[in-house]
């Protein structure tokens, strides 16, 4: 695989199932390690700066302009989920029911599990 653009962010969920974010939504994904990687469309061309899966269905990426995408399918497809912001969003971390986002503009964002 060839990626053209910077990549921001990696992710694994354990030795072998990993994900990486990047410049014009790039989202790869690797099931072996990181021997090889798969794109997995995304639908945004918004730089994406980072990755969380909070389990194994349920992950976040988040990127510039305030971009949200959420799967609960092990990441195979990816939803844009409402922000209340325009701000580029930096990092986000999840424990089992609450998650945050950190962005511009001292920008924090909570989000709660049911």
């Amino acid at each position: 695989m060839n990626v053209t653009g910077t990549l921001y962010h990696v992710d694994f969920r354990n030795d072998k199932d990993g994900w990486v974010v990047g410049e014009r939504g790039t989202l790869l994904r690797t099931t072996d390690g990181g021997e090889t990687w798969t794109a997995i469309p995304t639908n945004t061309n918004v730089t994406l700066l980072s990755i969380q899966f909070s389990n194994d269905e349920q992950g976040w990426a988040i990127g510039r302009s305030g971009t949200i995408l959420r799967s609960s399918d092990e990441g195979k497809t990816w939803v844009h989920q409402e922000s209340t912001t325009k701000q580029n969003l930096y990092s986000l971390i999840f424990n089992k029911k609450i998650g945050w986002v950190v962005g511009g503009a001292g920008v924090v964002l909570r989000y709660e599990r049911d």
